[in-house]
């Protein structure tokens, strides 16, 4: 966290710099920095969070072809490798990967569980710079508000 903290710092001073050289007065340039700075977190919150849940959701779905795979592969290599791997090494590493699977998938649920559910429900398909990305936030917002999540 301080590394992250002294690079965004890093950052933003060379941000506020730049905008004195051009004529800015330092505190509307820190005012700046800080509004480009806090609209980068909430674009990235807004964009990336809803991949992410997908994706996972998407793994969560394919796990158990996933599994027979992995078991089918490594029992091959079990068939034609007996010095090199055990049955009981795959047994081993198919049970694990079983195992991490549902950890994944129990704090994917508790997830889901405590967040709204419309917080990952909303996929915003337009550029940052984008007029429709503000209305969308916008109607995210009023969506989260109406639910109570926020005042």
């Amino acid at each position: 966290p301080v590394l992250t903290g002294l690079v965004i710092a890093f950052l933003l001073q060379g941000l506020v710099e730049r905008l004195e050289s051009i004529g800015c007065h330092r505190l509307l340039a820190i005012v700046i920095a800080m509004v480009v700075l806090i609209g980068s977190v909430f674009a990235i919150v807004l964009l990336v969070v809803p991949l992410v849940w997908q994706q996972a959701s998407s793994l969560l779905a394919l796990a158990p072809s996933v599994i027979g795979m992995l078991r089918d592969g490594l029992s091959g290599l079990a068939a034609r490798f007996p010095e090199f791997i055990t049955e009981e090494q795959i047994l081993g590493v198919v049970n694990e990967s079983s195992k991490e699977l549902g950890n994944l998938s129990a704090f994917l649920l508790e997830l889901e569980q405590t967040l709204p559910r419309n917080v990952v429900a909303h996929r915003i398909e337009c550029h940052v710079n984008d007029a429709k990305f503000a209305d969308k936030a916008l109607e995210v917002f009023d969506s989260w508000r109406a639910s109570g999540f926020i005042a």
